[in-house]
């Protein structure tokens, strides 16, 4: 899925230009995000999320109008390049956002 790769190649950009500690897996259209510097291999390795910065990121993105249920998303034929990106666009503002929340 074309969209699915484009936004977490987008997503997993927005965490290295911040600086902020984050993952972005899943197949096809699907994406999940965690607040994690770890990589991700299995259900037990997912749980040491930052649920700080997890709280942060899912407010700041609600303000950017953003809304994302669980951390998880889809890419479905209602989007195109523009929308995906857009996304991007967006996330990476919430992540610039909290940068400095996360430090303190």
């Amino acid at each position: 899925h074309d969209l699915g790769d484009r936004l977490r190649r987008g997503v997993t950009q927005a965490f290295a230009a911040t600086g902020v500690a984050g993952r972005v897996y899943c197949p096809g259209g699907m994406f999940h995000l965690s607040m994690t510097g770890h990589q991700i291999t299995d259900a037990r390795s997912g749980l040491f999320e930052d649920n700080r910065a997890r709280k942060l990121l899912w407010d700041a993105l609600l303000h950017r109008k953003v809304h994302i249920t669980g951390g998880r998303g889809f890419v479905s034929l209602q989007h195109s390049e523009a929308t995906v990106d857009a996304f991007v666009e967006r996330f990476e503002d919430a992540l610039n956002a909290i940068k400095g929340k996360l430090d303190a």
